[in-house]
């Protein structure tokens, strides 16, 4: 299947309504409800089912395993899902509502399901655990809902040395104000590496207008973290930055084939 990233770009909607990205509750939260001899891992038929990781919807939803492994790998501790999930989930919706916004004004809607939750769930789509603890994502979408923002669109979450990283550019202006021209810094880092991408010389958005900029392109090298982040940092306005955190795996070795030769 694909990612939000891919989806949501080929897509021109007048509205985004009752989607939504799972994520876990806090390891404190779960600590509230769940059993120690039941936190971890989860499994069906204990306090997760009961209380929404499994089976609450279609599959594995809402605390999707599957899709923790696959982009991560075997998880070995209950800390670890919880921040793995809930980095996914922050991210995810990050994607879908800049990207609704860079759709404007063909779009002028985007509405998640869920933001809150009435009773202890231990994975859901809610960008506030029960009874009042904001996730990471609520943040998330926090600054991706600023009246003015730097944003890029990414075309994946994941990311492999050797690859041609990209993203476009943007300057997203939902205020009735004029904005000048200015200057948008693009950073990449992970671990020990720091690249300068370049500087993107913006011209003046219009009153409640976009500006669609330029797509910088960079050819990964080997990196000593799993933590690629994309840093946007407009001159003058720190208000206005906004950075992407996305996952960089070593490059896949081939497996060798030894030839028998007659």
């Amino acid at each position: 299947g694909e990612e939000v990233y891919q989806t949501l770009p080929k897509s021109a909607n007048t509205a985004y309504t009752e989607f939504g990205v799972p994520g876990p509750a806090s390891v404190e939260t779960l600590r509230s409800f769940i059993p120690e001899d039941e936190l971890f891992p989860p499994k069906r038929g204990t306090t997760w089912e009961s209380h929404h990781a499994f089976g609450s919807w279609i599959g594995e939803t809402w605390l999707s395993p599957d899709t923790l492994e696959h982009y991560f790998g075997r998880t070995d501790s209950l800390e670890s899902l919880v921040e793995r999930g809930q980095w996914l989930q922050s991210e995810g919706y990050k994607c879908i509502y800049e990207e609704a916004r860079r759709q404007k004004p063909v779009c002028s809607m985007a509405l998640n399901w869920c933001f809150n939750e009435p009773w202890p769930a231990a994975a859901n789509n809610s960008l506030i655990s029960w009874p009042t603890v904001p996730k990471p994502a609520y943040y998330a979408v926090q600054a991706s809902c600023r009246p003015v923002l730097a944003s890029a669109r990414i075309p994946k979450f994941s990311w492999q040395e050797g690859e041609w990283f990209e993203s476009e550019l943007w300057l997203l202006n939902d205020t009735w104000e004029r904005i000048a021209p200015g200057r948008m810094e693009i950073v990449l880092e992970c671990g020990s590496f720091r690249k300068r991408l370049m500087v993107w010389e913006m011209p003046e958005a219009l009153p409640n207008r976009n500006v669609r900029g330029p797509t910088v392109r960079f050819q990964l090298p080997a990196m000593d973290s799993d933590r690629l982040i994309l840093l946007l940092r407009i001159e003058g306005k720190p208000e206005w930055n906004s950075e992407y955190l996305l996952l960089m795996k070593a490059r896949e070795e081939k497996q060798r084939v030894n030839m028998l030769n007659i």
